[in-house]
């Protein structure tokens, strides 16, 4: 469900509709309370309602915390892991020079379809949970080239080794990658998330404010900074789907900077 909404609404769309439920909550639980349970807005309660709201409030923001470096670590380690992909890639072209060039062409050509693959392939795979099946035909290639190759002058033995060790860099990253696209957050954390915003913003309901259009802009900001930092733990959950993403550029930059065409920008 939340890569569903991250793949088929804005960011902006998904902030309105996050935000837009707690703000219209907060408002229907603000006037269920005064017109059904006024004796919970009596002033004599404010001192336990603040600290329940207290305790509650604590407790929630350790586990939004936690939650949320948690799962920007992760999106920080799926950008770490492409552009390690992409390194030991171009360390694969880099090391080709030294084959000959019948070889050298073929890893090239290996070097692109690669690349379109993976940017043009697996990319909306990912977004989507799944994985692409021309990618790992592409990373197969790699292996097909270099099996078929016998190097003969020290050079090229010396190339050899360097271009498959590089290329099993090239395929763990790839795994560790795709791995990546497929965590996401557990059930149970969501359920405490969503659960303690709920139990949070329900407790400011109990408070006794003198001035009511001053304890709803209260319970309206309470309500708003609950669904802004919901709305952020469902952006970084999934690394690879929605508008805010892991980006693709290391596939076209530096020495891969000849490829870039095959990105389609």
């Amino acid at each position: 469900m939340n890569r569903w909404l991250l793949n088929n609404l804005t960011t902006w769309e998904l902030g309105i509709l996050i935000i837009g439920a707690f703000v219209l909550l907060a408002l229907a639980g603000l006037y269920v309370v005064r017109r059904w349970f006024p004796s919970l807005q009596e002033s004599d309660s404010n001192d336990v309602a603040g600290v329940i709201l207290g305790v509650l409030a604590a407790i929630y923001g350790i586990v939004l915390a936690f939650v949320i470096v948690s799962l920007y670590e992760d999106f920080r380690k799926a950008g770490s892991d492409v552009r390690i992909e992409a390194t030991a890639l171009s360390k694969v072209y880099a090391d080709s020079r030294g084959f000959s060039p019948t070889e050298a062409a073929a890893l090239k050509a290996n070097v692109a379809t690669y690349i379109r693959s993976v940017i043009g392939d697996e990319w909306p795979a990912m977004s989507k949970g799944r994985e692409s099946e021309s990618t790992w035909r592409a990373l197969d290639a790699f292996y097909t080239t270099l099996e078929h190759y016998q190097p003969r002058t020290t050079s090229q033995k010396v190339f050899y080794a360097e271009t498959a060790g590089r290329l099993n860099d090239l395929a763990g990253a790839h795994r560790e990658r795709l791995n990546d696209s497929e965590e996401s957050l557990p059930t149970t954390f969501e359920i405490l998330l969503v659960g303690g915003a709920l139990l949070l913003l329900g407790c400011t309901f109990l408070f006794a404010v003198g001035n009511r259009r001053l304890h709803t802009t209260l319970v309206l900001a309470v309500a708003v900074l609950l669904g802004f930092n919901l709305l952020l733990a469902l952006v970084l959950d999934y690394p690879f789907s929605g508008e805010v993403v892991v980006s693709k550029a290391p596939f076209t930059h530096g020495a891969l900077a000849q490829f870039r065409a095959l990105s389609g920008h």
